[in-house]
């Protein structure tokens, strides 16, 4: 501030030895210094207030005329690129020993020829009348006067000689009724099985 102030005054100085004119700020002479002493505190305030507004003056010039400063530049970011991928080194091809193969062969398996099954032909039941003569001789006489025939065997009926019997019943001693068929039955009479319709 001391040396805004002793600029301003040479500045008032240089001017009033110009013009001639003496002002507040001028050095006075001798004749001036025998001013009355009392006036001398009066001056002061004023010569202080035009030292300080002269000062803010070019304090505001100053600061009008002095070019901004430019804002600073935002920093760079620069990222450095990912390094290289190691390089991958191809692997050597190794030679693999493949097993020595051996050709198999099986023999075919022996097939026994097949033949074809054949059920033994059902043993044909001789008729009453196909019986030998001592045999028929023998057997009571056998009159059907009906029969109830169904697909569950319990449920078969046969009438013979007035009386009615199932399968499996004894007609007369050594005389059984072994089947009740659709439109026969079958007896055994001592191991010889014949049949008779109805």
């Amino acid at each position: 501030m001391s040396y805004i102030l002793d600029a301003l005054r040479r500045a008032n100085s240089e001017r009033e030895r110009s013009a001639g004119v003496p002002t507040l700020h001028a050095d006075p002479g001798p004749a001036d210094r025998t001013i009355d002493d009392e006036a001398a505190p009066n001056r002061m305030p004023l010569v202080l207030g035009a030292a300080v507004g002269g000062a803010l003056a070019v304090a505001g010039l100053a600061g009008a005329l002095w070019p901004a400063p430019a804002p600073a530049p935002a920093p760079l970011v620069v990222t450095a690129p990912p390094p290289p991928p190691a390089p991958v080194a191809a692997p050597t091809p190794q030679a693999i020993a493949q097993p020595a193969t051996v050709p198999l062969t099986v023999p075919p398996p022996q097939v026994a020829p097949s033949k074809p099954e054949v059920s033994p032909a059902p043993s044909r039941i001789p008729a009453l009348a196909e019986l030998p003569e001592d045999v028929r001789r023998q057997l009571p006489a056998l009159t059907t006067s009906g029969a109830m025939y169904s697909d569950t065997p319990a449920n078969r009926m046969l009438i013979v000689n007035g009386q009615l019997f199932h399968e499996g019943d004894a007609i007369a001693p050594g005389l059984k009724l072994d089947e009740i068929r659709l439109k026969s039955a079958v007896l055994s009479y001592r191991g010889q099985r014949f049949s008779i319709n109805y």
